[in-house]
């Protein structure tokens, strides 16, 4: 796992954030983590997230990292229930839950509080568990798969321009030259408009890496030229790096965050958990076994 967040060359603060959860299972620090270094997959999986705060001044900061905050809380608190209960037909309800209960909590910090007022974030996420890489976003940070050859767009920004494609109204939006293409409508902390969430699944093949960015790189360089980064990065190096330095290089207008999570051995597969039946309940078979058999020997005796 490789991450780097930079504040860029323009501006003079960061409301990017990023955060490594190698093992839900623990309670491991997210600040002593290193983030160049290789972790087993655990049981509950591994968390990754990249946050664009919006707000200006210290808002985007604050809102980067509650979003963060939350959206953590949310997977430690609620991971292993899920896995019990076969998270395979689930798992996109659970990503949607977390993104509702953070888009709540960012709404709740404008309400009523002035200086609060515009909040908000994009954000990507992504749950690791053996080979199998669960994607969510909201607004247009992004997540892309490269996979030793070619570099795939997994997700797809929440913008206007990709809302008018689907509804076949492209013209309408090239019509106006005072509209971007690149406005964003969806992010979170929006109290008064249903988020619906991204969601994909990602099957990563060994050395293939999984790319988490803000929009601050997708912002200045092509996915073309990321893509080159990829194949004309020596292994050892630092591929994080590498991007953050083009994206500098090509006037580095914006916070820039890049976290690169590599699969080394398809081979280590997650041990799957063996469900044990609690003391009690096993205690309170052998008891209703016991009477049932007394009774019987009881009745033969009598008979």
């Amino acid at each position: 796992v490789e991450a780097i967040s930079d504040t860029g060359v323009v501006r003079d603060h960061n409301e990017d954030e990023f955060l490594i959860i190698p093992d839900l299972s623990s309670s491991i620090n997210s600040d002593d983590i290193n983030t160049n270094v290789g972790y087993d997959v655990p049981l509950n999986g591994s968390l990754y997230i990249v946050v664009d705060g919006m707000g200006g001044g210290n808002i985007g900061e604050v809102a980067a990292s509650l979003t963060i905050e939350t959206i953590y809380s949310y997977f430690n608190e609620n991971i292993s229930q899920l896995i019990e209960e076969g998270f395979n037909e689930v798992i996109q309800v659970f990503f949607n839950k977390a993104i509702q209960y953070c888009n709540e909590k960012l709404s709740r910090q404008s309400q009523g509080n002035k200086e609060m007022m515009g909040i908000g974030s994009s954000v990507v996420f992504t749950w690791v568990r053996g080979d199998q890489a669960y994607i969510g976003w909201v607004g247009n940070c992004r997540a892309y798969y490269y996979d030793s050859v070619k570099l795939e767009l997994l997700t797809e920004d929440h913008t206007l321009e990709n809302e008018l494609i689907e509804k076949g109204d492209l013209h309408k939006f090239e019509d106006n030259i005072d509209t971007q293409y690149h406005i964003i409508n969806q992010i979170l902390g929006s109290y008064d408009k249903i988020i619906v969430p991204g969601f994909c699944v990602k099957t990563m093949n060994e050395e293939g890496k999984l790319l988490l960015v803000s929009d601050g790189v997708h912002g200045l360089i092509s996915d073309r030229e990321i893509e080159e980064c990829f194949t004309q990065h020596v292994k050892g190096g630092n591929i994080t790096r590498d991007l953050i330095n083009k994206v500098n290089d090509h006037g580095g207008y914006d916070n820039i965050t890049v976290l690169v999570c590599e699969v080394i051995d398809t081979n280590v597969l997650v041990e799957e958990k063996v469900y044990e039946e609690p003391k009690s309940q096993t205690l309170k078979r052998v008891i209703v076994f016991t009477v049932i058999v007394v009774s019987v020997l009881v009745l033969l005796f009598a008979l």
